[in-house]
């Protein structure tokens, strides 16, 4: 279907180019606002997506300082248990 464009050589496509500018050179400051528009929502999704990722992290530590305290409480619990039985106090 497109095998014409493998035989088109440098010349021919500067005249497409140049044909195509003519034809859409009107329309490329709209195209180029609606490009950059679209480049500014990409950063700002990514720059939110980062900062969504940053405060996931920060809860994911303060949830993992929370666990290694329970976890050291109930640590001290089973020692103190484990000693109270040791020495038949409970």
């Amino acid at each position: 279907m497109y095998a014409f464009i493998g035989g088109m050589g440098f010349g021919e496509m500067l005249i497409v180019a140049f044909v195509a500018a003519l034809l859409f050179g009107k329309h490329r400051p709209e195209s180029l606002d609606s490009y950059s528009r679209g480049r500014r929502l990409q950063r700002h999704q990514r720059h939110v997506a980062e900062k969504q990722a940053e405060e996931f992290g920060k809860r994911m530590v303060r949830f993992g300082q929370a666990v290694v305290f329970v976890m050291g409480a109930v640590l001290v619990a089973v020692v103190i248990v484990y000693l109270l039985r040791a020495l038949s106090l409970f």
